[in-house]
């Protein structure tokens, strides 16, 4: 197919031009048909915005400059058909034949015989919502996404368009600047799913120790559901009502992660102490994680979201130093349970403080930001929780010293006679 040749836009020309004689408009009028004509047979109406038209429109907005409104964007069936701004023009200038396939090349909203579409269109992919198969051109920019997704000013491209749940899950194979955040919290889900459980001692463990194993595996598992279901569809076209759902959602699995999963940690570390101590410890705990759900369910800034789980956090770092002092739990493990939480404690402290994108605004939208660093670092204090667990899960089952007074949890007992390893005496 020939190449369309440069040609000033002929609306703008017709736009700036000065009143003229009849004769000049006549001449104006046959040059403009036989251009038209020439165009209309080199290429064919309605055809889509290929590399061949892109350097076309390249070399038709470089020849005219600013006449054509300086820009040209791409609509039609498939979000391709190639158009030009609207130009008015000069009343004063001659009008153009209806009938001429110059008039159709400059009539507003017409189709042209090269192709190009001009009147008001929709704008280029970038700049709009387009069908979900586009979605790989149609990545947006900070300030083209609703005010409750802007929560990093200085990630700067790469968002997604408010989509529905097919969109948002069509999501997963294509990259954007949550890319990087849902593979990091999707990949722990299946491994835990199944490599973890045949990592736990089962068949050393006593009805109170599976019971300390099931909440281990509940805990580790589950900020990651939360946080991978808030990532993959946090674009739903559905809105901020929607969008805070989900962000409650992520929220309920961490405090799911540092209630449940770090109770054999609090059982272990009293195990031997006497009974109304534990349970005085264990309840105490258990009252604060309370706590901070109802914190983290009402909170409102990131600041608030952070703070929610401050004091769990305090009361995990006095058990640790309880450890220090009077034993209790593996002496081996130690090491583990200060990354657990000191790891998550400088994951938050660099999302907190938008390091390093603050320093180098859109160089790390895709990869390495604030977010892809914490996530990173969350696996690692899980993955040093699960060491942890499986340490004390192990003391426990071997270690001499028997907790007098009431069993804990309360219905461990009740739990063995259901699975067949105690004995209705025994209760």
């Amino acid at each position: 197919m020939a190449a369309a040749p440069s040609e000033p836009c002929p609306a703008s020309a017709a736009a700036t031009a000065a009143p003229a004689p009849a004769e000049a408009a006549s001449t104006t009028d046959h040059r403009l048909q036989r251009e038209a004509a020439a165009q209309a047979s080199d290429i064919p109406s309605q055809h889509t915005c290929s590399s061949h038209d892109q350097s076309v429109l390249r070399r038709r907005r470089d020849a005219v400059g600013d006449a054509c409104g300086g820009s040209l964007s791409c609509q039609g069936d498939g979000g391709d058909v190639c158009a030009v701004p609207d130009a008015v023009p000069d009343k004063s200038a001659a009008p153009l034949s209806a009938a001429s396939p110059a008039a159709s090349l400059t009539a507003p909203g017409g189709n042209g015989g090269n192709g190009y579409v001009q009147g008001k269109s929709q704008p280029c992919p970038q700049h709009g919502l387009q069908e979900q198969h586009d979605a790989k051109l149609n990545l947006l920019t900070f300030h083209d996404v609703p005010p409750h997704l802007r929560f990093n000013p200085y990630i700067v491209t790469g968002y997604r368009p408010m989509s529905d749940f097919w969109g948002s899950l069509r999501s997963l194979f294509y990259l954007h600047n949550e890319t990087v955040n849902i593979v990091t919290h999707g990949i722990p889900i299946v491994y835990i799913l199944l490599v973890v459980p045949g990592l736990m001692p089962w068949s050393r463990l006593d009805p109170h120790g599976r019971f300390l194993a099931w909440c281990h595996l509940v805990g580790a598992v589950s900020p990651w559901v939360g946080s991978f279901v808030y990532h993959l569809f946090m674009n739903l076209q559905a809105g901020e009502q929607v969008y805070n759902r989900l962000l409650r959602l992520d929220m309920f699995g961490i405090w799911i992660c540092q209630s449940f999963g770090a109770l054999p940690m609090v059982t272990a570390t009293v195990y031997c102490l006497p009974w109304n101590v534990r349970w005085l410890i264990i309840g105490s705990y258990c009252l604060l994680s309370l706590c901070g759900l109802y914190k983290a369910m009402t909170a409102w800034s990131p600041w608030d979201r952070r703070l929610s789980f401050a004091l769990p956090w305090l009361s995990r770092l006095f058990l640790c130093v309880l450890r220090a002092f009077l034993g209790g739990g593996s002496p081996h493990n130690m090491l583990h349970l200060i990354l657990q939480d000191g790891v998550s404690l400088v994951g938050g402290v660099v999302g907190a403080v938008y390091f390093p994108e603050k320093y180098f605004p859109g160089m790390v939208d895709y990869c390495l930001n604030s977010h892809n660093i914490m996530h990173v670092l969350t696996v690692a204090a899980v993955y040093s929780m699960h060491c942890a667990t499986v340490q004390d899960l192990e003391w426990i089952t071997s270690v001499d010293c028997k907790p007098a007074g009431p069993p804990w949890p309360p219905w461990s007992p009740w739990t063995g006679m259901i699975l067949g390893t105690t004995s209705q005496t025994e209760l």
